[in-house]
């Protein structure tokens, strides 16, 4: 077959410049010891970022017989035999070399060259919120499912629970629906106090106890103090000192959640560097009983309502301070949370194995993960087909200057949301202890019965599928 083509294969050695012929498809790659690799078509010499634009570049230069020189391609050989004189060949890009290739615009300057997204305007971008990277999340895609923001890949039932929980998230809804009494005099706080020093000398109304719960008193107390603190740090010069995760964590995370754990009954925090117990006992349940390893979490929510106070609930993560985010550590933090969270939520179907699996999978454990200022709160439970499914619920940014103060009704509506999730936590947890000791359940419906049909829940042990302990082994 004959090919008619105005093409030069060569190999030459011009300075720095190394100019590779490729007889297969009759393009020359050219790498430049500077900027990057691009790929010259060796008839006009111009230069492309990518050997399918080249070749679609390419098309142009096919022609009819009798518009061009012959070109025959010999059968004992793959290198062409060339009857056009060679071109001179340059490394100098034109300047009118721009390219459009669909959601991408490349405007090529000398040896640069300026990419244009078409597309940034049709969508939103979430900011410092969780990542796990495509690779891990196929790897793990056979017992978990992702509902997160930074996540495009969902069915259209996951993409809708995200879009109510940002809706809801916009609305602030848990915040309005819960403490509306709350809500109403801590938006008048920070719409009529122009300066910290005027938050600082407000008087704070009393609410109404005729119409508000103890509960809700309670955590109108947690605001006040949230912001009484807020107003404190914000005589200060300079809002953050250091990008260390610690400092931002130690000074700006944990007293939001300590006032809450003051005036909420059902939840103690342990802060820096505590062992997860949960994840220390599902690691030593392997076949070869091989010392199981420990996960330090920066702090850890335990249940007040059992009697011993290591019956974790909720596990946050640290993973950069106010200033500069290390995605590299938001992935790895994000994994870390995952697997945490898996050993919590067995450890609680292996303790509870004779109630009910319907009722199990209503319990959700609970993670913050803070990205430079922002917090996202998330939840992990088993879905049906005993995929676990990690979910994200809320995110908002601290505030650490008073022009940036209403952003903590972003702020109350994840604290409003974390209370509803403990309260179901504790009306879940009570309805599978009652299970556990009713002997009217039939076996099939139990946590044991459904786990036993397979052992693919112990994969996140190490990753192997003999490696599980069976639920008859536990005492």
């Amino acid at each position: 077959m004959k090919i008619l083509l105005h093409v030069q294969v060569c190999t030459i050695i011009l300075k720095n410049i190394k100019y590779q012929g490729c007889p297969n498809n009759s393009l020359s790659t050219v790498i430049n010891p500077v900027a990057q690799d691009f790929f010259v078509c060796c008839i006009c010499n111009n230069l492309h970022d990518s050997v399918t634009e080249l070749n679609n570049h390419f098309e142009i230069h096919l022609v009819s017989s009798d518009q061009s020189a012959e070109l025959s391609l010999p059968s004992s050989s793959t290198t062409p035999t060339i009857t056009t004189p060679r071109p001179e060949i340059t490394t100098k890009r034109p300047y009118t070399d721009n390219i459009n290739t669909g959601s991408k615009i490349k405007i090529i300057k000398s040896q640069k060259t300026i990419t244009f997204d078409t597309t940034l305007a049709s969508k939103i971008i979430p900011l410092n919120t969780p990542k796990i990277s495509k690779v891990d999340r196929e790897k793990l895609s056979d017992i978990y499912t992702f509902i997160m923001q930074t996540y495009d890949k969902m069915t259209q039932e996951e993409l809708s629970v995200i879009r109510k929980h940002q809706d809801d998230q916009r609305k602030l809804v848990s915040l309005v629906d819960n403490h509306s009494s709350s809500f109403n005099i801590i938006k008048q706080a920070l719409s009529s106090c122009r300066t910290h020093m005027d938050l600082d000398d407000y008087k704070f109304p009393a609410l109404d106890h005729a119409t508000n719960s103890f509960q809700q008193h309670n955590f109108y107390r947690t605001l006040k103090h949230v912001l009484i603190d807020f107003t404190s740090k914000c005589f200060r010069t300079v809002p953050i000192f250091s990008n260390h995760e610690r400092t931002f964590f130690a000074d700006r995370v944990i007293p939001i959640l300590s006032a809450f754990e003051n005036y909420h009954q059902n939840i103690h925090f342990e802060w820096c560097e505590k062992n997860v117990k949960s994840a220390q006992i599902v690691s030593s349940f392997t076949a070869d009983f091989q010392r199981a390893g420990r996960i330090f979490a920066d702090g850890l929510g335990y249940s007040t309502l059992i009697g011993h106070m290591d019956d974790e609930r909720i596990v946050i993560e640290a993973s950069s301070g106010g200033y500069e985010e290390n995605q590299e550590h938001t992935e790895d933090d994000a994994l870390k949370l995952l697997k945490t969270l898996t050993s919590i939520i067995v450890l609680k179907a292996y303790d509870l194995k004779n109630a009910r699996f319907k009722t199990f999978t209503k319990f959700k454990v609970i993670s913050i993960q803070v990205i430079k200022r922002k917090l996202t709160l998330s939840v992990l439970y088993m879905g049906d087909d005993k995929k676990f499914i990690f979910e994200e619920r809320r995110s908002g940014t601290i505030p650490v200057t008073y022009n940036e103060r209403y952003n903590w009704l972003q702020i109350f509506e994840i604290l409003a949301d974390f209370e509803q999730l403990l309260n179901e936590q504790d009306e879940i947890e009570d309805e599978l202890r009652q299970e556990n000791v009713d002997s009217e359940i039939s076996e099939e419906e139990t946590i044991r019965a459904v786990f036993q049909s397979t052992d693919h829940l112990h994969q996140f042990s190490n990753g192997s599928r003999n490696n599980g302990v069976s639920l008859d082994n536990q005492q």
